[in-house]
């Protein structure tokens, strides 16, 4: 932003003087404006909810990638299921 922001100043200061139609310019101060305000209605929802430390145990499993020629059991899809694990 800043680099253009640069060139549009030099240009306009320096070599000639960038006219732009009135009906350009209100159209994208509305559009700017709009969107500046749908990020402050986005910001200030009150059901963000961020948490530095999780409330719920995590399972590693024994997943990853292999080489093709390096032969390892693939793990069984079974395992895995929360349905059919016993409690």
């Amino acid at each position: 932003f800043l680099f253009w922001f640069l060139v549009f100043f030099l240009i306009n200061r320096y070599y000639f003087e960038i006219k732009l139609p009135k009906a350009l310019t209100i159209a994208s101060l509305s559009i700017s404006g709009l969107i500046c305000i749908l990020v402050l209605l986005i910001g200030t929802m009150p059901n963000h909810i961020y948490k530095v430390k999780r409330d719920f145990d995590i399972e590693v499993l024994t997943t990853g990638y292999t080489f093709f020629w390096e032969h390892r059991e693939r793990p069984k899809y079974e395992d895995y299921k929360e349905i059919d694990k016993p409690k």
